[in-house]
C-alpha cells in the first residue's frame, strides 16, 4: 500500500525493528568513541601518575619531578 519501490514499508512491525537497530547503532557507536577518548586521556596521564609516584617515593628529587611534569605537559 505505502511501497516506496525499495523493499521498504512505511508500516507493519518491520519498521519498528528497523528504527530499534538504527537506534541501538547510534547508541554503539556514541559508546565506541566515548571510550576511545576515555582511553586516550588515561593514556595521557599515566607518565604524570608514573612520575608523581616516583616523587613520592623518594626516588627523585622536587626540583627534577617539577622538570619532568613540565615536560610531560607539553606533549600531551
Amino acid at each position: 500500500m505505502f511501497d516506496c519501490g525499495f523493499g521498504y514499508t512505511l508500516g507493519g512491525p518491520w519498521s519498528f525493528l528497523y528504527i530499534g537497530l538504527r537506534f541501538l547503532f547510534i547508541i554503539g557507536v556514541v559508546w565506541f568513541i566515548a571510550n576511545m577518548i576515555k582511553k586516550d586521556y588515561k593514556k595521557s596521564n599515566a607518565g604524570i601518575e608514573i612520575l608523581s609516584q616516583r616523587y613520592a617515593n623518594g626516588e627523585i628529587d622536587e626540583d627534577e619531578y617539577k622538570t619532568k611534569r613540565e615536560i610531560l605537559s607539553q606533549k600531551s
